[in-house]
C-alpha cells in the first residue's frame, strides 16, 4: 500500500448563500515522491461533511475532472464540483470537509475548507 499526498482548496464559484449552486475544490495527488497521479476519475475521490454552517447540510460531489496544463500532459491536479445535498441550499458560514482519494490499496486523505456569504 501507498500513500497519496493530497492538498487541497475550495472556491465559492456559484453557490451562494441561500442557493443551491456548484462551489469547486481543486485537488493535488502524488505520491510519497512526489509524483503526480495522473488517471484518476470520480469513483476515485469521497468528501465527508464534518461541520457545516448552522443550518447547512451535506454536501455530494457533482463531477470531478482533471485539470490539463497542454494537452498531452497531466500534472496530478484535479476539480470538482460539490452542491448541497437532497438539493438543499447552501447557510452562510465555514464548512469543512474530509477529502479521500482511493485506487486500489493506493490512498490519502485532506481537509478542506469553504467559506459561504
Amino acid at each position: 500500500m501507498a500513500r497519496f499526498i493530497i492538498e487541497a482548496g475550495a472556491k465559492m464559484v456559484r453557490g451562494r448563500a441561500d442557493t443551491n449552486g456548484e462551489n469547486r475544490i481543486y485537488v493535488s495527488v502524488t505520491d510519497f515522491g512526489g509524483e503526480p497521479i495522473t488517471d484518476l476519475t470520480e469513483q476515485n475521490f469521497k468528501i465527508y461533511t464534518i461541520d457545516v454552517a448552522r443550518g447547512g447540510s451535506a454536501v455530494e460531489i457533482k463531477k470531478v475532472g482533471s485539470i490539463v496544463k497542454s494537452i498531452n500532459s497531466q500534472h496530478g491536479f484535479y476539480w470538482m464540483t460539490i452542491v448541497p445535498a437532497e438539493n438543499r441550499k447552501w447557510v452562510r458560514g465555514f464548512y469543512t470537509f474530509g477529502l479521500t482519494v482511493e485506487k486500489g490499496v493506493d490512498k490519502g486523505q485532506t481537509l478542506v475548507q469553504l467559506n459561504i456569504f
